[in-house]
């Protein structure tokens, strides 16, 4: 892996760089593709999150309809907070991928 880096820097170099800023970059590049990589397998879990509230209220209704306004808006709590958390992690991964 390290002497693919080596030949892309070597490949990419010009009289006006140094191959170790040419090294640099692409090594940043690489680990920029990582590390968006890792934030974006966060969103994996509002998913599982929102299946378990839906699943959890439909089992509690089937059990006692006449508790509904009341499992509803736990739904819509439990609702709110994995989607948040899934829109985090895809502010971070949409961070990381044009900020830096």
């Amino acid at each position: 892996m390290l002497r693919v880096f080596i030949l892309y820097a070597e490949n990419v170099h010009t009289p006006d760089t140094d191959i170790s800023d040419a090294y640099c970059s692409a090594v940043f590049a690489a680990a920029k593709c990582a590390g968006t990589g890792a934030a974006t397998v966060g969103m994996s879990g509002p998913g599982a999150g929102i299946g378990t509230v839906f699943g959890s209220v439909i089992l509690g209704y089937s059990r006692n309809p006449s508790l509904k306004p009341q499992l509803f808006s736990s739904t819509t709590l439990g609702f709110v907070l994995s989607e948040a958390m899934g829109l985090f992690c895809l502010m971070v991964t949409l961070l990381i991928l044009f900020t830096m």
